[in-house]
């Protein structure tokens, strides 16, 4: 091992430079002390002893940057240190680079090496092959011949969509080619040549291949504007509607078609048809938050709201206050669904005759009404009545689930309710101290799951 005395060290911008000289270098000692090897006497940087104790010891640098041309194209010296880090090889002489025996070792190991290889190896089909399965982005090194041939490109193209940009301008504009690349890997359709994505028959092809997938954004003007062809990709994808031209998301048919695939997409639609009643109407019997996205004034409509409850009650919670609050519009949605309850007015959720009706014989969720019902015996002895609804006790109040009696005779209507029964009140139901019920009402029914959607 060298050990080397330091003659001289100063210290320039916030770092330690560090001269050594070929008399001094048998006292350095590469474990404990630090050497910027650029500082180095030119001696030292042609000893080939003393640069491969560097290598040996600092092999998470690129020492051979710093060694002397003769060292660099010494090809033991050059073997031995890629050998040790391999982008030393980056600073090897252009002989060496060209060295195939040399790169081939060295090209899995080494992101970029292809890039620094001469023009004869980035030129051969084995080398370039295996440094693009280590690193897509090695692709752009490779000669103009390898950017036109299928399988390199191929092997790039599904490490990187991106790299499809460098591909030969044949293959680019190859229609099958390219169609295959985008079977594979969808993200391929946002680097295509721009005639592709004005391209009716091939556009239509991707649209079959990826019926769920948002390519319409991918698609000229004009084909956004083909009202043809944009029916039939929103009866296949509703979501592409947000592509379509201006003047297409103001076309009733074009609109309704993708309104009937039962999803949120009138926020799309032109301002008109959010304004026109009747068009309204049809959209929120498709989905509820379609109703959101119309003219506030028809959220105010009870003779629409009304309407739309019929087919969607959800829609009460895209109603206005004031609807929210009208027992009537209130009842109609929750006949349909006694969750809707959630969604009423604070005054409706404090009016027991209302809760009571609305309810009855309903599975239903105690926790939407007021704090004052929940601790109305009758109210809470009602909700626990329904088999499904032994659940109820949970959100009764503090009184009412320490109240033995009041549990007890709620048991003789639904034994289940023994289940979110207190330890200390009912000793037959065995929980752990402090245990925290579950609520049964976190489990929801896929239909809720589809609207919160």
């Amino acid at each position: 091992m060298f050990t080397l005395y330091l003659t001289y060290s100063e210290r320039k911008v916030g770092k330690m430079e560090t001269k050594v000289s070929d008399e001094n270098k048998h006292f350095f000692n590469w474990s404990t002390e630090e050497l910027d090897l650029e500082y180095l006497d030119e001696k030292l940087k042609d000893d080939k002893d003393f640069m491969m104790e560097a290598i040996r010891y600092k092999w998470d640098q690129p020492i051979l940057k710093y060694a002397s041309d003769r060292l660099k194209d010494d090809r033991e010296f050059v073997k031995e240190a890629a050998r040790h880090n391999s982008c030393n090889l980056y600073y090897a002489s252009e002989r060496l680079r060209d060295d195939r025996e040399l790169v081939m070792d060295n090209i899995w190991k080494a992101d970029d090496l292809l890039g620094r290889v001469s023009k004869r190896l980035k030129d051969d089909k084995e080398v370039v092959r295996k440094a693009v399965i280590k690193r897509g982005w090695n692709f752009v090194y490779a000669s103009n011949r390898l950017k036109d041939d299928l399988e390199i490109v191929k092997i790039a193209v599904e490490k990187n969509p991106y790299l499809l940009m460098y591909a030969s301008d044949e293959l680019r504009n190859n229609k099958g080619f390219v169609l295959n690349l985008i079977e594979k890997d969808y993200d391929v359709l946002e680097y295509v040549e721009d005639k592709f994505r004005d391209d009716k028959e091939f556009m239509g092809v991707v649209a079959r291949n990826y019926s769920d997938e948002l390519f319409l954004q991918y698609a000229s003007e004009r084909l956004k504007d083909d009202k043809e062809f944009v029916l039939e990709v929103v009866k296949t994808l509703s979501w592409n509607l947000e592509y379509a031209s201006e003047r297409l998301r103001d076309d009733d048919e074009v609109v309704m078609a993708a309104l009937e695939k039962r999803s949120n997409v009138f926020q799309f639609a032109s301002e008109r048809l959010k304004n026109d009643r009747e068009f309204v109407i049809e959209a929120a019997k498709y989905c509820p938050r379609n109703l959101e996205n119309a003219d506030e004034k028809f959220r105010d409509d009870k003779e629409l709201v009304l309407e739309v409850t019929k087919c969607c009650p959800w829609n009460l919670a895209f109603a206005s206050d004031r609807l929210k609050d009208d027992k009537d519009v209130a009842m109609r949605a929750i006949e349909k669904n006694s969750r809707l309850l959630e969604y009423v007015s604070d005054r409706l959720k404090d009016d027991k005759d209302f809760v009571m009706e609305v309810t009855k014989d309903k599975t239903w969720n105690l926790s939407h009404v007021s704090e004052r019902l929940r601790d109305d015996e009758e109210l809470v002895m009602e909700s626990i009545k329904n088999e499904y609804n032994a659940g109820n006790l949970y959100y009764a109040s503090e009184r009412l689930k320490n109240d033995r009696e009041f549990i007890l005779e709620a048991a003789r209507y639904n034994y289940d309710v023994l289940i979110f029964a207190r330890d200390e009140v009912i000793n037959r139901v065995e929980k752990k101290e402090n245990e925290k019920m579950e609520s049964p009402w976190d489990r929801k029914d896929e239909k809720d799951r589809d609207f919160e959607r």
